[in-house]
């Protein structure tokens, strides 16, 4: 049975430090290709367009550069990329799924992706308008909390005494 295309967007999350690990879990070897590659190459042919998110280019397998967007705040966490992918995405519906998670199915994802699709039927619209696409509102959420998470800490950091 043919695989539905969904119109929504893989976001691929690699940008983890792997500071344990010693080396990015993207790039460890699995099945002849890379952790990265062996999970876009069974989620991604699901969707209508796939981006990776990580740090830099060193941390993807020389096929999953041209697919990258760049953490918008490195360092960060997941939630950097996942920023990084809301803006860079021509679908309002992006499903998210971390490089390290392989169990994560081909019909899970698309099950995702059709329950967060807005529905023609209910009066909404697949088209993209920039300003009221539930896309950039999310994105702009999530930079609104960086900001006060950055002036949180600034807040707390002149508590600290000075020795």
């Amino acid at each position: 049975m043919a695989r539905q295309v969904q119109p929504a967007t893989l976001l691929l999350l690699a940008g983890g430090a792997s500071r344990r690990m010693g080396r990015p879990k993207a790039l460890l070897p699995v099945g002849g290709a890379t952790l990265a590659e062996w999970v876009a190459g069974r989620l991604a042919p699901g969707f209508a367009h796939l981006l990776v998110a990580a740090a830099g280019p060193e941390q993807l397998p020389p096929g999953l550069r041209p697919h990258l967007v760049r953490d918008l705040h490195r360092g960060a966490g997941p939630l950097a990329g996942v920023e990084a992918g809301l803006a860079a995405s021509p679908h309002d519906t992006v499903v998210a799924v971390a490089c390290d998670m392989p169990a994560v199915t081909a019909d899970l994802v698309s099950r995702l992706a059709a329950a967060a699709a807005p529905s023609c039927a209910s009066g909404g619209s697949t088209a993209r308008t920039p300003r009221s696409s539930p896309t950039s509102t999310r994105r702009r959420t999530i930079a609104s909390s960086w900001r006060g998470l950055h002036r949180r800490m600034v807040r707390e950091y002149d508590r600290v005494p000075e020795r």
